[in-house]
């Protein structure tokens, strides 16, 4: 393939790979914040005549890109579309409220080699929709609904879809599905959707997910604390271990470490 330069303005940018023979480029001006533009393989054109964050790409590896679409006079999406990464054919639609998100549905496992200081793991090749009202949970590929559940006893707060996606965790020990924003849980079952909650503990940061255990520690920047691992099966407590303040807890690679500033270390 022939080498090609283009020239877009900005101090901050992400790029992304379509199939469709252009990547969804995401700079952040100087002077107008963050924006998009296409950029064609090919030639090495610049399109800026798409709508600001319209690429959105929530599915690493060979799963579908996922695209906001059909903007309203406010600026706001309201679709969203699994695209084939190779062909750019649109593989399926959904409706997007105000206040709803979409997230890819991560297993606990880990990557080898990966550092994820919000606990993400794999992808299981499920999607989940969300609003202040529903969460649904579909076929990545084929857009099939495998699960809708009532979470409005949740009080989930309505979402921005410029800010990404939340944390959403598939709990195999539960047979769960976690939505995860911040230190606050809401948890239903996989199949049926009725309400499996977790105790929050009272936490102040996102909580950690290992295959059977969650992992909490209480960071701030001034003051230490202690950290604990809960089994969730039971909610039962299994250890704690001091934390110092501005310790972080966090897994890399698949074990879960301390880090003070560039110090890192394994815990147990």
């Amino acid at each position: 393939m022939e080498d090609h330069t283009a020239a877009v303005e900005g101090f901050s940018a992400d790029v992304d790979y379509a199939g469709s023979g252009e990547i969804p480029f995401h700079f952040q001006s100087p002077t107008d914040g963050w924006r998009t533009a296409l950029i064609d393989l090919a030639t090495g054109r610049v399109n800026r005549e798409v709508p600001d964050a319209a690429f959105a790409i929530q599915s690493p590896g060979d799963g579908p890109l996922v695209e906001y679409r059909d903007f309203d006079a406010d600026g706001a999406p309201t679709t969203v579309a699994g695209v084939d990464r190779e062909s750019g054919t649109t593989l399926w639609t959904k409706p997007f409220e105000a206040g709803a998100s979409i997230s890819q549905l991560q297993s606990t496992d880990r990557q080898p080699g990966g550092f994820s200081s919000t606990g993400r793991g794999l992808p299981t090749g499920a999607f989940v929709l969300v609003t202040p009202r529903t969460l649904t949970v579909f076929d990545g590929l084929t857009g099939t609904v495998e699960m809708t559940a009532d979470v409005s006893h949740c009080a989930v707060p309505a979402w921005f879809w410029g800010n990404g996606s939340p944390l959403v965790v598939l709990d195999e020990v539960r047979n769960s599905v976690v939505l995860i924003q911040g230190p606050k849980t809401c948890s239903v079952d996989r199949f049926t959707g009725a309400p499996t909650p977790l105790d929050d503990h009272g936490g102040t940061v996102v909580p950690l997910f290992g295959p059977s255990v969650t992992y909490e520690d209480p960071w701030s920047p001034n003051s230490p604390g202690v950290g604990t691992a809960y089994d969730r099966r039971d909610d039962r407590e299994l250890w704690s271990a001091p934390v110092k303040a501005n310790e972080h807890w966090l897994f890399a690679g698949g074990f879960l470490v301390r880090q003070i500033g560039n110090h890192i270390e394994s815990i147990g």
